[in-house]
């Protein structure tokens, strides 16, 4: 059984497979060209483009894996390209158990209670809107969310009614049925317009995009959930290898200060002045400076969690996830 989608959905479905495709890396092999809408036997919508150049099997599995729609593979016939066809089914309701005498099995009793989770946001946004046309139609946002996708359609359905007045004067009425994008580091975003039936994209109105993350503890109580946040304690690649022990040992006076601190200079200097080791080793795991550098990027807007205390209102925080908000969120200028 299948549901028919609206336009809309089908759009903002394309425009995320777009996205998910030069994000998974498969863009790296291929690209998505001559786009067509059409509908399958059972009338869902669906949408075919052609893959130009040679795309590995493997390329092509782990991206459909992730996906929410169905997402299929043709061959091409001769000089016909092969096809990437997704269409967005429902799936077909489940038949209910029958026991053998053939009435419905009871409900079983649960004598355990499930405990709501303790759900954190993800960073507030604070969204400064640009130029469109000669005006600044759209006054500033500051919104909250555990999804991006639930945050671009939040961003769309505040700006919708400021600038469909000043589309409709430019003569563009139907760039108001758009979606809302975000670049990688979540510091710019700008609207974006799809024309199925011609394949064309139309992108105005851009965003710059402020997040304010925090670091927050991790717990092991019953019920807590690290909710959007990145786990960087130490069995985490991004874990500090100068333990609290250590800095006790050497007769440091503030240990999870020194730890910090040594933290933030083997990120800033490594082995110059050979103090620092470019790798440790601790037990089974590596801690690798080069690493965190390259995948420091993607902690920008994060909130962040690690088992070390929060402080005190008012007091320095001597945490290393506290060094990664910093470095994380600096302007990249810095």
């Amino acid at each position: 059984m299948t549901t028919t989608v609206p336009t809309a959905d089908t759009a903002l479905a394309k425009a995320r497979l777009i996205r998910d495709w030069e994000e998974s890396g498969a863009g790296r092999h291929a690209a998505l060209t001559d786009w067509v809408q059409s509908t399958t036997p059972d009338g869902v919508p669906m949408m075919s483009a052609r893959l130009d150049g040679p795309l590995p099997v493997g390329a092509l599995a782990a991206f459909a894996a992730r996906q929410e729609v169905t997402v299929a593979l043709r061959s091409g016939a001769g000089d016909v390209l092969p096809a990437l066809d997704y269409s967005v089914p429902a799936p077909p309701p489940r038949p209910p158990a029958v026991t053998p005498s053939g009435r419905l099995p009871r409900r079983p009793t649960n004598r355990f209670r499930r405990t709501p989770k303790e759900q954190r946001p993800m960073a507030r946004y604070d969204i400064e809107f640009g130029a469109l046309g000669d005006t600044r139609p759209v006054p500033n946002l500051t919104v909250q969310a555990t999804d991006l996708n639930v945050l671009d359609r939040a961003v769309v359905e505040y700006a919708r009614p400021h600038i469909t007045p000043v589309l409709t004067e430019l003569g563009r009425p139907e760039l108001a049925d758009c979606l809302f994008r975000m670049n990688k580091d979540r510091t710019m975003g700008q609207f974006l317009h799809l024309n199925l039936a011609t394949g064309v994209a139309a992108e105005f109105l851009p965003a710059r995009i402020t997040t304010t993350p925090e670091r927050i503890q991790r717990k092991r109580t019953k019920g807590w959930s690290k909710g959007a946040a990145v786990i960087v304690s130490r069995p985490s690649r991004f874990g500090n290898p100068f333990t609290i022990k250590d800095a006790i040992e050497a007769e440091w006076s503030e240990p999870h200060r020194a730890c910090a601190e040594n933290y933030s200079e083997w990120l800033r200097v490594g082995t110059e002045g050979d103090w620092y080791q470019e790798t440790y080793r601790i037990g089974r795991q590596v801690f690798d400076r080069r690493r965190v550098l390259d995948e420091l990027h993607t902690l920008r807007g994060r909130d962040l969690a690690c088992t070390c205390p929060l402080p005190a209102e008012g007091e320095p925080d001597h945490c290393h996830a506290a060094v990664l908000l910093r470095l994380a969120n600096a302007p990249k200028e810095n």
